[in-house]
Parts: C-alpha cells; sequence; structure tokens
C-alpha cells in the first residue's frame, strides 16, 4: 500500500495520508505532496535537490529528576557513634558543632552532587573519613 507525505515551506513532512492526493487536492498543492515507502513520518525532512527524506536526530533521553535526600535518610545511612554526634553536636568540637548545625538547616538537598561540599567539610572537621563519605554517598545514591 502506497503512501504519501505532505512537506511544509520548511521541508518537513507535516501529513502522511493513505491515499492519492493527486486525485483529491487541489493542483496547486500538488508540489507538497510525496509518494514515500518507506519509514517516513511525521517530523522528517525532505530534500528537494535529491528527493530524499531525513530522520529527525533523536530526541535526548530526559534527564530524572535528582533524588531529594532528607536529614531522615541522610542520618539512616550513619553508625551508631555517628548517629549521637549528629544528634547532639554540642558534644563534638566546635567545628563539628558548627558543621552539623549548618548542613543540617540546609535539608533537604537534591541528588548527591549537590552535597559534595558538605562531605569535604564533614571530613575536614572529623566526623567522616574519606572511605566513609563514599559507604554514605554509596548508600545515598
Amino acid at each position: 500500500m502506497s503512501k504519501w507525505v505532505r512537506v511544509d515551506s520548511t521541508n518537513l513532512v507535516q501529513e502522511v495520508i493513505s491515499y492519492n492526493p493527486f486525485e483529491i487536492v487541489n493542483e496547486a498543492f500538488h508540489s507538497f505532496y510525496h509518494e514515500v515507502s518507506g519509514e517516513e513520518s511525521y517530523g522528517w525532512s525532505y530534500d528537494p535537490d535529491t528527493d530524499t527524506f531525513t530522520a529527525p536526530p533523536p530526541q535526548p533521553e530526559p534527564q530524572p529528576e535528582p533524588k531529594e535526600i532528607t536529614e531522615v535518610e541522610f542520618k539512616a545511612t550513619l553508625k551508631l557513634s555517628e548517629k549521637i554526634l549528629w544528634d547532639n553536636p554540642e558534644t563534638g568540637t566546635d567545628a563539628q558543632k558548627g558543621a552539623i548545625v549548618t548542613i543540617k538547616s540546609e535539608f533537604p538537598y537534591y541528588g548527591i552532587e549537590s552535597m559534595t561540599e558538605e562531605f569535604e567539610v564533614l571530613e575536614q572537621v572529623g566526623f567522616f573519613t574519606p572511605e566513609r563519605v563514599e559507604e554514605i554517598k554509596l548508600a545515598l545514591s
């Protein structure tokens, strides 16, 4: 079964039909219609110089929304000793207390990448080791 496509003035396919337009459509519009036999469809480009059609480039995959990381989710990844300090920052050093209080106030975070600086600070104040940071990141990913 034959099919025809109608291209617009920018040479993009705007319509796909299965009837012969040359028997129905006014002759003034015949130049917009082309008989095709392949996969040509909406959005394809027509090259009048070579009388060929080209598929549109693939659409990029939509990126998923970054995962929301709440304080509850973050705290669930902590070991007991870390939870105790997290819940009672005044028992740590002044630097740990300041870091914990500030980071707590910033929740939620969106995606593990958004917490890069926070992890660096928690390492610097001795709350986490670099290895522990990687464990936490993996658990939150």
